[in-house]
């Protein structure tokens, strides 16, 4: 629970709240009554949704919705979310990811990717999730 006013936590330290909070708001119905896909509730549910798994440290949720996007189609999910939890679900398992989304900011500001498996193939693993080359992915992370 939040003990200080929003004004006296950073940003990360609040949205990390939020995640947590969610997760446990969001797993219980999500299982009951199914993933909000995009075109069975709304985009912008479908989203909300996807963005508390991918940011969830709990890696028994993460690979539960990769069983249930992995059983989907492009009409209920888009294709490189699936991209982004099987990296979240790799890399909190200490493994290599497979499509270069995961990154820290590391003491100097720069971005840092947690290590990739076979680098070489990585854009070619993207083109086909749907995704831009990592190179790309990179220069626009650091906008962050």
């Amino acid at each position: 629970m939040l003990t200080k006013s929003p004004s006296e936590h950073t940003q990360v330290p609040i949205c990390i709240w939020v995640f947590e909070v969610s997760q446990h708001v969001f797993n219980k119905p999500m299982f009951q009554f199914g993933f909000p896909y995009k075109n069975t509730f709304s985009p912008e549910a479908y989203t909300a949704a996807f963005l508390v798994v991918q940011h969830s440290s709990n890696a028994s949720l993460i690979e539960k919705v990769i069983k249930i996007f992995s059983e989907a189609n492009n009409s209920q999910i888009n294709k490189p979310d699936m991209a982004y939890l099987i990296d979240r679900s790799r890399v909190l398992q200490n493994l290599l990811q497979i499509y270069g989304t995961q990154y820290k900011i590391l003491e100097d500001g720069k971005i840092g990717l947690f290590p990739i498996e076979n680098p070489e193939g990585v854009d070619e693993r993207r083109k086909e999730m749907e995704m831009e080359s990592l190179e790309n992915y990179i220069s626009d992370t650091k906008g962050i």
